[in-house]
């Protein structure tokens, strides 16, 4: 099966006759990433921060080599970029550390139903603690968020918006850059959920204007256990650290804690997981224009499949975006079934919430059948879902 990125990624050499269409949950992994994992853990181990001898020094090279790059994926200065071990981490980090510093009682906040849990509750416990309101925004006409909605929701006690770049459910298109000029604007702190993008599509942070971004290693053909969050200086010296321990130290007694980034970096960072993501950013730089060309098509042949089965499969969404991923219901067959079949055959969906309860309690559905892919599928699988996909249907009499 041809595919421009296939042979970069050993889970298809291992599972040639395997359809994986659940990218946004997580991605296939790079072999480049899987062997400077290994390549640390079998030939160079160390601490970063610890010690002065050689590994420890070139393990700490590596991890701000690797820093300083995800600081040029997303247009800033490395010294914006803080090291979590997830988006889930990162999002807690700004909600507990940064949102009590500005909410207080009787503020409000703004989001969307089509949030990811990971970004909407750390909001909405944030919101509960300090007293404030938490308004959220619906899908608008085009299901995904009405900037016009958007920018009447906001009033002189909107302290922050927490809104995604790309749903992990519609892929409808999202238009971030307009929000973050209302929020400039408003002079609301804008904080920005780019786990789902930014496997498909650059970002410039400085352009935006946002406050705040987050996204995670693991969607990006990368391991688990990297996270990143971008924030602006200012906030960063207003906020105090999630976590205390070693590495931000300066003086015990009395307590003094290290200045800017590193201050929420305590603790033994994943090092193995921080340099493997430095060679999958390595791949989508030298990939940055190809992948969304791939992708195009992928978006393409997706849009033709369903709408050819407009009739029986019902899509959340106007699957309109350049992102690949389309989440449909089947009126009277029970997402699970429908998965359970396809899983069968050997493809991978996901059915179920996914992760974003506040966007299907707007809909008024149980749930869906998602599908995901990311820049190592083809056009040839997609066809062989669809091929599936009307045999299931038909099994149904539908």
């Amino acid at each position: 099966m041809s595919g421009l990125f296939r042979d970069s990624f050993p889970f298809f050499k291992e599972n040639p006759d395997s359809i994986y269409f659940d990218s946004a949950s997580t991605s296939q992994k790079l072999k480049t990433s899987i062997d400077a994992m290994s390549d640390f853990y079998s030939k160079s181990c160390s601490n970063i921060g610890r010690a002065s001898y050689r590994l420890s020094n070139a393990a700490g090279m590596r991890v701000e080599e690797v820093r300083s790059r995800a600081a040029e994926y997303i247009g800033c200065e490395a010294s914006d970029v803080i090291f979590t071990k997830s988006a889930t981490e990162s999002s807690n980090l700004v909600c507990r550390s940064f949102l009590p510093v500005v909410l207080h009682e009787g503020d409000n906040v703004l989001t969307s139903s089509l949030e990811h849990n990971s970004a909407f509750l750390p909001l909405k416990t944030a919101s509960e603690r300090a007293g404030a309101h938490l308004r959220v925004i619906s899908p608008g006409k085009d299901d995904g968020i009405d900037p016009d909605e958007f920018e009447k929701s906001i009033d002189s006690n909107t302290k922050a918006a927490v809104f995604t770049c790309a749903s992990n459910v519609s892929s409808t298109k999202i238009d971030y850059t307009e929000l973050c000029r209302i929020c400039r604007e408003k002079g609301v702190i804008s904080i920005l959920d780019a786990t789902q993008l930014l496997a498909h599509k650059r970002i410039n942070v400085k352009s935006l204007g946002c406050d705040f971004l987050f996204f995670s290693a693991h969607k990006m053909y990368s391991l688990s256990g990297c996270g990143i969050l971008y924030a602006k200086r200012e906030h960063i010296d207003a906020m105090e650290p999630l976590l205390y321990g070693g590495g931000i130290v300066e003086t015990l007694s009395p307590l003094s804690i290290v200045s800017g980034n590193r201050k929420f970096e305590a603790g033994s960072p994943d090092v193995g997981s921080i340099i493997a993501f430095g060679a999958a950013l390595d791949f989508l730089f030298e990939n940055q224009d190809a992948i969304p060309e791939t992708e195009r098509k992928l978006c393409k042949k997706l849009r033709e499949g369903f709408e050819d089965l407009k009739d029986k499969c019902r899509l959340i969404g106007k699957a309109d975006s350049e992102i690949p991923v389309a989440s449909f219901t089947v009126p009277g067959i029970s997402d699970y079934d429908i998965t359970s079949y396809l899983g069968a055959s050997d493809i991978s969906v996901r059915s179920g919430r996914m992760c974003a309860h506040t966007l299907f309690d707007a809909l008024g559905i149980d749930g869906c059948i998602r599908v995901s892919l990311g820049c190592y599928n083809t056009e040839e699988e997609i066809s062989r879902f669809f091929d599936c996909l009307n045999r299931i249907l038909k099994k149904f009499s539908v």
